[in-house]
C-alpha cells in the first residue's frame, strides 16, 4: 500500500532541491550585479585582470556612496608611490589626525601593547616583526587611525612611512604584524595546525569580512594572548575560498585596507581581486540550477498527476458507495484501496455497517428485511461465529434470537435447534435455573444495571456441566426500552482443568521450580521442591532475588547464563552453583524459558540438583 505522507514527501522533496540550487545561483547573480553597480558609480576601477572593490557600511547597512575628497586622499595614500609629488601632502593630512595615544607598553624590549585613552589595548605585536628597536607605533584610536612605521632619527618621519594599517572603532584588523581588537565585540579564537594554512580571515560580529593576512606574519603567542577577545576566526587553506556575502579568491588579493573617516560609517573595506572570479562562478551555477530545475519540475508534475489520480479515484468510489448506504441500501460492501489512509477509513465504515446490521439482526429483524443478500447474510453469520466461544442474543422473554456455531457446538446442538428456544429451560441446570432467571428478569425490568461480568454453569445436550464466564450488554430500542441482552461467553472449564493440572505438577514435581521477574530479578513463586532444596519457605523466597541464591564470586557467570536464557540463546545452564540458606553450596542444572505471568515478563527455571562436576 502507498501512504499519502510518502506521496506528499515525494512531491515536496524535489521542490526543496530546486529552491536550494536557485538560491545559490541567485547569490552569485547578486554578487555580480553589485560589482557592476559599483563600476557604474565609479567606485571601482576595472582593468583586464583586477577590480578594486570598495564597500561602505553605514550604521549597520551596506551602502554604495561617492568617496569624499578626504577619503580619496587616504585611499590614495594606501596605494601611493612614495615618489609621487602629492605623497607628502597626503601624508601630512594623516599625520595631523594622529593624537591622544596614552601609552606604549613594552615587555622584554620586544613585545609591545598600544593602549588608547580609555585604557583598552588596541594593538600588540612583536618588535622583531616590524623592524628594528627604533620602530615606533603612532595612532589615534578615537578617529580610528593606526600607523605602523620605522624611522631614521636624522630624517622626517613622513618620508619613512613603510606600512599604513588603519583600524575602525567597532572592528578589528590583522595587519602585516599587529593585531588590533575591540574587547566589547570579540570572543574566541581557534588555533589550528599552522603548517597547513597560509591565510587568516577575521570576521566581525555582523559576519562581515574585516581582514585577511599572511599567517606567517602572525605569531602563535599573539593568537594565544587574544584567544578570549576575537569572536569569529576563519582559517583558509591554500587555494581555498571564503564563502560569505561575496566570494573572493584570497590567493589573488593584492591589498586590504579599512578606514572610517565619514560620520556614522562603521567601516570601509577596499579589496583588489581578480575580477574573473565572479563571471567564472556565475555561469556554471546557472547552468546546473537550470538543468536540475527542469528535471525536477518535470518529475514534480508527473508525480503530482499520479498523486491526484491515485487519491481522487478511490475517494470518488467511496463517496458513491456511501451515497447508496445513505439511501438505505445496507447491502453495500465498500471496495478495498491500496492507499493506507483510505483503506483504514473503509475498514472503519465496513465495521460500523456490520455493527448496524448485527444490531438490527439481534432485534429479530430478518436478513431479508434488512435488504441483505445471500453474500452479506453469510458475512453476518461469520461475524457472529467469530465473536468468542459463545455468542448469544436473548429477547425480553429469554428466547434465543441468535447463537454462534461455536456456542451451539459446545452445547452439543446445531444452531437451528436452539433458535427461539428458552435459554433458561434448555441451558441452565434445574438447581441454578431459578436464581439465574431471577437475575435476568431484574435486568429486563431495569433493576440491575451493572451485570457486565458473570459466571455460571450451562448444561450440554448430554447433561454435562460447563463453566462459562460471560460478558454481557443490554439491548435497548430507540425509546430506550430494554428489549434483550447480548452476551459473549468463554469456556473456562478447560482453562480451570489446565490450571488444576499445572498446580498438581507444580506442587508434586521432584525438580525445583522457581520463577523470577526478568526486570527486577525478584522471585515471585517457587514450588515445594525448591523450598526444600534451598531451605526457605515460599514466603521467604518471594523476598529474595536471583543474586541471593548464588555465591558472590560466581554471580558474573550466573547472570550471563540468566541473560542467555532470557534471549533464548540457550535453555540449559549446566552445573550452576546454588547457595542454600544454611550457607552450603550445591550444584544444579537449570532448564529455563521466558513466560508471562499476570502481565509480567518472567523466567521460569527447573532446577535439577547434581554432584559438583567441576
Amino acid at each position: 500500500m502507498i501512504s499519502i505522507r510518502r506521496m506528499v514527501f515525494s512531491i515536496l522533496s524535489p521542490l526543496f532541491i530546486i529552491l536550494i540550487f536557485s538560491s545559490l545561483a541567485f547569490s552569485v547573480y547578486q554578487a555580480d550585479k553589485f560589482i557592476n553597480e559599483m563600476q557604474k558609480k565609479e567606485l571601482i576601477t576595472l582593468s583586464d585582470d583586477y577590480a578594486e572593490v570598495v564597500y561602505f557600511f553605514i550604521e549597520g547597512k551596506k551602502e554604495s556612496v561617492l568617496l569624499t575628497s578626504y577619503t580619496k586622499i587616504f585611499i590614495d595614500l594606501l596605494k601611493a608611490d612614495k615618489t609621487d609629488k602629492d605623497y607628502p601632502d597626503k601624508l601630512r593630512i594623516v599625520d595631523e589626525r594622529m593624537k591622544n595615544i596614552k601609552d606604549i607598553g613594552q615587555k622584554g624590549g620586544k613585545y609591545f601593547e598600544l593602549i588608547d585613552a580609555q585604557g583598552i589595548v588596541i594593538a600588540s605585536g612583536n618588535k622583531s616583526q616590524i623592524g628594528t628597536d627604533e620602530s615606533i607605533l603612532l595612532g589615534n584610536s578615537r578617529e580610528g587611525i593606526f600607523v605602523q612605521a620605522t624611522f631614521d632619527p636624522a630624517s622626517s618621519i613622513k618620508d619613512k612611512i613603510k606600512i599604513v594599517t588603519p583600524i575602525v572603532p567597532e572592528g578589528i584588523l590583522l595587519g602585516a604584524s599587529a593585531m588590533i581588537v575591540n574587547r566589547e565585540e570579540l570572543d574566541n579564537i581557534l588555533l589550528p595546525d599552522h603548517s597547513s594554512l597560509n591565510r587568516l580571515i577575521l570576521i566581525d560580529s555582523k559576519n562581515q569580512l574585516i581582514s585577511a593576512s599572511d599567517l606567517i606574519n602572525v605569531s602563535a603567542f599573539e593568537l594565544e594572548q587574544y584567544r578570549e577577545l576575537i569572536k569569529d576566526c576563519f582559517f583558509v587553506e591554500k587555494d581555498s575560498h571564503f564563502h560569505g556575502t561575496y566570494e573572493f579568491n584570497y590567493n589573488k588579493i593584492e591589498r586590504i585596507g579599512v578606514y572610517s573617516p565619514i560620520p556614522n560609517l562603521d567601516w570601509c573595506l577596499i579589496v583588489e581581486t581578480n575580477k574573473s572570479n565572479y563571471s567564472s562562478l556565475l555561469g556554471p551555477y546557472f547552468v546546473v540550477s537550470l538543468f536540475f530545475a527542469a528535471i525536477l519540475l518535470t518529475l514534480g508534475l508527473i508525480f503530482g498527476f499520479i498523486f491526484v489520480n491515485r487519491i481522487s479515484k478511490p475517494i470518488n468510489v467511496l463517496n458513491n458507495q456511501l451515497e447508496e448506504i445513505s439511501k438505505g441500501k445496507l447491502n453495500v460492501q465498500l471496495d478495498e484501496s491500496n492507499i493506507v489512509e483510505i483503506q483504514s477509513l473503509t475498514n472503519s465504515i465496513n465495521r460500523l455497517l456490520s455493527s448496524v446490521k448485527l444490531a438490527l439482526f439481534r432485534l429479530g429483524i430478518k436478513k431479508e428485511e434488512l435488504g441483505l443478500g445471500k453474500y452479506f447474510g453469510k458475512k453476518i453469520d461469520e461475524f457472529i461465529d467469530f465473536s468468542g466461544d459463545i455468542f448469544i442474543a436473548l429477547n425480553y422473554e429469554g428466547k434465543i434470537k441468535a447463537i454462534s456455531k461455536n456456542g451451539a457446538a459446545l452445547m452439543g446442538y446445531k444452531q437451528n435447534e436452539l433458535i427461539e428456544k428458552n435459554w433458561f429451560d434448555i441451558a441452565i441446570s434445574k438447581n441454578q435455573r431459578a436464581a439465574v432467571k431471577e437475575v435476568f428478569t431484574r435486568i429486563m425490568q431495569g433493576e440491575l444495571k451493572n451485570v457486565k461480568d458473570y459466571e455460571n454453569d450451562i448444561v450440554t445436550k448430554t447433561g454435562k456441566l460447563i463453566r462459562v464466564r460471560w460478558e454481557n450488554s443490554i439491548l435497548k430500542d430507540e425509546l430506550e426500552n430494554i428489549i434483550g441482552t447480548m452476551s459473549i461467553g468463554f469456556d473456562i472449564h478447560g482453562e480451570q482443568e489446565a490450571k488444576n493440572l499445572f498446580k498438581l505438577l507444580y506442587d508434586h514435581s521432584r525438580d525445583g521450580i522457581l520463577v523470577a521477574e526478568i526486570k527486577t530479578k525478584n522471585f515471585i513463586m517457587g514450588n515445594n521442591a525448591i523450598c526444600r532444596m534451598l531451605g526457605y519457605t515460599e514466603a521467604q523466597l518471594k523476598k529474595l532475588t536471583v543474586k541471593d541464591i548464588h555465591p558472590k564470586k560466581d554471580l558474573p557467570k550466573v547472570l550471563i547464563e540468566f541473560q542467555k536464557q532470557i534471549t533464548g540463546e540457550k535453555m540449559m545452564a549446566s552445573n550452576l552453583p546454588i547457595l542454600r540458606k544454611d550457607g552450603h553450596v550445591v550444584y544444579a542444572d537449570v532448564l529455563a524459558s521466558p513466560v508471562t505471568i499476570a502481565g509480567k515478563e518472567c523466567l521460569m527455571g527447573s532446577f535439577r540438583f547434581v554432584k559438583n562436576k567441576q
